[in-house]
């Protein structure tokens, strides 16, 4: 396959690159950002090319750039994860729809224009918004309590909407939760930046004391999700539900704690965005065969256990039964 990565630049965009390259595909990187280095996670500079995977620089809604380096690569796939995450929206709302809402679009009609005819695109939890009772569905209504998460249903709903006006297009959305693994750096970070903390052994932990669970999906199981979708059958709904696994903030610390006994957890304070973080696996199981396989243990440990190679820290003693480092 030849793949066009938006946002690659990106923790989910570049951990991704890297595997479809691994795999033998051909990957081109588009993104406004510099692309990091192919083994060390550094950066490297605006439109090199790195072993396997072309570097292109531009915006997300220049639909005529787009248009020339899908021609330029023959690009047969795009996987669409250029964003502006949850706090630059919040920060402003214009930029937030004009990357999130005009750049999907720009990026949905690029392909149009050019015959590529499967799309994957990141959505979010957030487009669902908060609500009580259970777990909500692929169908669930879609109810945003943020910018963010208005704009990722303004991708959800123009997909939709273009199965209609286009159904030769395959656009596939994928709903994740929170992802987390090596090499997070931006958006809702006070998770990761919890793990880091543990990771390199500070002597205090702060971490947000949350009084309900939240989604933890760990980097390799949203690569499997979109592995798989790149080429699976037709979709049946706009977006797939990805959740990972639903556990509170709290496990997770008391479980780092005895990986790192030394290192004191504090806990403040914190709300916990409203976004429907309990929501259920249900049609991409059903049509792809996905199925979350990392565990909150493993997740950690794998994550905690990269973050300390970098560093050039001791090796960490594996505790958990399903962890492979």
């Amino acid at each position: 396959m030849r793949v066009l990565i938006t946002g690659g630049a990106g923790f989910l965009g570049w951990h991704l690159a890297q595997l479809l390259s691994a795999l033998g595909h051909t990957v081109v990187v588009y993104d406004q950002a510099p692309i990091r280095g192919e083994d060390d996670g550094s950066l490297a500079e605006p439109g090199e090319s790195l072993p396997h995977i072309a570097a292109v620089q531009g915006s997300i809604t220049d639909r005529d750039a787009l248009v020339a380096v899908l021609d330029e690569y023959r690009v047969d796939r795009i996987v669409h994860l250029a964003t502006l995450l949850t706090d630059n929206c919040a920060r402003d709302p214009v930029a937030g729809t004009l990357v999130n809402a005009v750049g999907t679009a720009a990026v949905f009609d690029a392909a149009w224009r050019l015959g590529v005819r499967r799309v994957v695109f990141g959505s979010s939890v957030a487009a669902l918004g908060y609500r009580a009772g259970p777990p909500p569905g692929d169908r669930a209504s879609l109810s945003p309590t943020s910018v963010y998460g208005a704009t990722k249903a303004y991708g959800e709903l123009l997909a939709g909407a273009l199965r209609t006006e286009r159904p030769e297009q395959e656009l596939v959305g994928l709903r994740f939760g929170w992802v987390y693994g090596w090499g997070r750096v931006r958006g809702w970070n006070i998770l990761q930046q919890m793990i880091e903390a543990f990771a390199l052994e500070h002597d205090e932990v702060l971490y947000p004391d949350y009084d309900r669970p939240n989604d933890w999906t760990y980097i390799d199981d949203a690569l499997d999700a979109i592995l798989r979708c790149l080429d699976s059958p037709r979709p049946s709904v706009p977006a797939y539900n990805v959740p990972g696994a639903y556990r509170t903030v709290q496990e997770a610390v008391a479980y780092l704690h005895t990986l790192f006994p030394h290192s004191n957890p504090v806990a403040r304070p914190a709300h916990l965005p409203d976004d429907a973080w309990n929501f259920r696996l249900d049609h991409i199981t059903q049509e792809t065969g996905y199925r979350p396989r990392i565990g909150l243990e493993a997740g950690l440990e794998q994550t905690v256990a990269a973050i300390r190679r970098y560093h050039g820290l001791p090796e960490l003693l594996t505790t958990c039964k399903e962890c492979t480092l």
